[in-house]
C-alpha cells in the first residue's frame, strides 16, 4: 500500500484522535472495512501521536498530558463491536452511552470507565487529570464548549 495521509489536517491531539474515531468506523474490519487499511490508519496514528503529544505538552504547560499512544486507540477499537452503544469524544474525555452498556458494564467499567449517574452515561477522563471545579455541567454545556465527535455502534437487528 503506498503512503497514505489519513490525518493530513490534524493540528492537534484533540483532532487526531478525533480523526482516529471517524477512520475506525470507516475502516475496521469487525464495521466491514479492510484490514489492510485499517492498519495504515493505525500506522499513521503511532508515527503522529508522540509528535502531537509533545507540541501539546509545550504549548499546555499546565495541562499536560500523560496519556499513551494507544489508550484510546485500543478502547475505540474494543468498543466498536459491541451493538447500541455510542462512544463520544469531548475534548480529551471519552463518553460511552446507550441501550447496549447495560450489557457489557463489566467490560466498560474494566477499561477505567467511571459511571455518571447524573448523565446516565460511561466516562474516561485523561489520567491525571484534576478538575478544580465542582460544577456539574450538562452534556449539551460539555459538547458546546469542547465540541463533540460521536460514533454510534451496529444497531441491534430485531427479527420479527
Amino acid at each position: 500500500m503506498s503512503k497514505t495521509n489519513f490525518f493530513a489536517n490534524c493540528k492537534t491531539l484533540e483532532e487526531l484522535k478525533k480523526e482516529y474515531k471517524k477512520l475506525a468506523m470507516l475502516h475496521h474490519p469487525d464495521r466491514g472495512g479492510r484490514l489492510e487499511t485499517m492498519q495504515a490508519v493505525n500506522n499513521e496514528y503511532d508515527e503522529l501521536f508522540p509528535l502531537l503529544k509533545n507540541k501539546h505538552n509545550k504549548e499546555n504547560t499546565k495541562n499536560q498530558t500523560t496519556e499513551g499512544i494507544n489508550d484510546y486507540k485500543d478502547i475505540i477499537n474494543q468498543l466498536i463491536k459491541y451493538r447500541d452503544i455510542t462512544i463520544e469524544l469531548c475534548g480529551t474525555w471519552l463518553y460511552v452511552y446507550g441501550d447496549g452498556t447495560k450489557a457489557i458494564k463489566d467490560i466498560i467499567s474494566d477499561l477505567g470507565f467511571w459511571w455518571a449517574n447524573k448523565k446516565k452515561m460511561w466516562y474516561l477522563k485523561p489520567e491525571g487529570f484534576i478538575s478544580h471545579k465542582h460544577k456539574t455541567w450538562s452534556m449539551d454545556a460539555i459538547r458546546e464548549t469542547y465540541g463533540s465527535n460521536k460514533i454510534e455502534t451496529q444497531k441491534p437487528v430485531y427479527i420479527s
